[in-house]
């Protein structure tokens, strides 16, 4: 799950992502990532460098990302740890910040 929350700086969020283990439920405590950001409505023309997240505390990971324009963004999150793996999660991005919506 992935809440972006705006910061005093136009278009840059905070978003935090939550991490959990799909058989267990269990937050994942040893994630290494990064994440960055595509627009699939105009894929790679508004493509953001990845930037590191880090681990804030029982499965929460902050990343400060800086987006070019409001608007549906594919957060891309590259996996180190605990194994290595790609995740994309669409999230809605407006002035005030964006997240996602959880799967049941």
């Amino acid at each position: 799950m992935v809440d972006c929350q705006a910061t005093g700086e136009k278009l840059v969020y905070d978003c935090m992502i939550t991490l959990t283990d799909k058989t267990t439920g269990a937050p994942v405590l040893d994630g290494e990532f990064s994440v960055s950001a595509d627009m699939p409505s105009m894929a790679g023309i508004h493509n953001v460098e990845p930037v590191s997240a880090h681990h804030h505390h029982m499965g929460m990971y902050r990343a400060r990302i800086e987006l070019e324009m409001y608007g549906e963004w594919a957060l891309i999150m590259d996996f180190t740890l605990p194994k290595r793996d790609r995740v994309v999660t669409k999230v809605t991005i407006t002035k005030t910040g964006g997240g996602s919506t959880p799967k049941p």
